[in-house]
């Protein structure tokens, strides 16, 4: 009489299928010539003739929500700053980021002021100013999956996705920091809208452009 296999063994043999299944989704082939290819913006926040601007910004964190505008401003080629301010005219914080990856918190509300919540929320802001820079190593991918091609920014231990609708528009950034996702990015480049998803802290910000330039 033939030996019956117990359930549980074909379970895990269906479970492993389809994580490999999965994976294999998950894989990016390397585009080695595409037309049209899609073109990484430097800077996603301003316009390619624009210096400044405004976007109306919502903070969901900790089950509170913070509301007021946020202004960018280009200060030269290797620096932009970010200012955030309440409907009531309060400062929430004031950050300068630079072209090597790093930035300068001016200033930030004391309830924000903590290392981790302000990593996450700059470095997260950052992410829409890709810029040119030598270091960085920038590569054109196409994922099964999503059926989108991705530009990928490589920086020191952390990558960027950056994935394009057949449209060749921008409509999701993800980052990855040493191997692991720290959040996402969705991306409506029609509506000038960005609403940023994090996991550790969880926190929503979103921005909607108000103004094409602050006077």
């Amino acid at each position: 009489m033939a030996k019956r296999i117990p359930f549980l063994f074909w379970m895990i043999v269906v479970s492993i299928t389809f994580l490999f299944s999965a994976c294999t989704d998950m894989k990016l082939s390397k585009l080695v010539s595409t037309d049209p290819k899609p073109i990484l913006k430097e800077n996603l926040l301003l316009a390619s003739q624009e210096s400044s601007a405004k976007y109306k910004v919502n903070i969901e964190a900790f089950h509170q929500k913070m509301s007021g505008i946020l202004m960018v401003k280009s200060v030269n080629k290797d620096t932009l700053r970010l200012l955030m301010i309440t409907e009531l005219g309060l400062k929430v914080f004031d950050v300068s980021f630079y072209s090597d990856d790093t930035f300068l918190v001016n200033y930030i509300m004391n309830h924000l002021d903590h290392p981790y919540i302000k990593n996450v929320i700059f470095e997260n802001l950052q992410t829409l100013w890709p810029k040119e820079n030598p270091l960085f190593d920038t590569s054109l991918f196409y994922s099964k999956r999503k059926k989108q091609t991705i530009i990928v920014q490589q920086k020191k231990d952390s990558k960027c996705y950056y994935f394009y609708s057949d449209a060749l528009e921008l409509t999701e950034i993800i980052p990855y920091v040493k191997a692991k996702r720290k959040s996402s990015i969705e991306v409506s480049e029609e509506n000038n809208e960005f609403l940023i998803h994090t996991k550790r802290p969880t926190m929503q910000i979103r921005l909607k452009k108000i103004s094409d330039v602050i006077k």
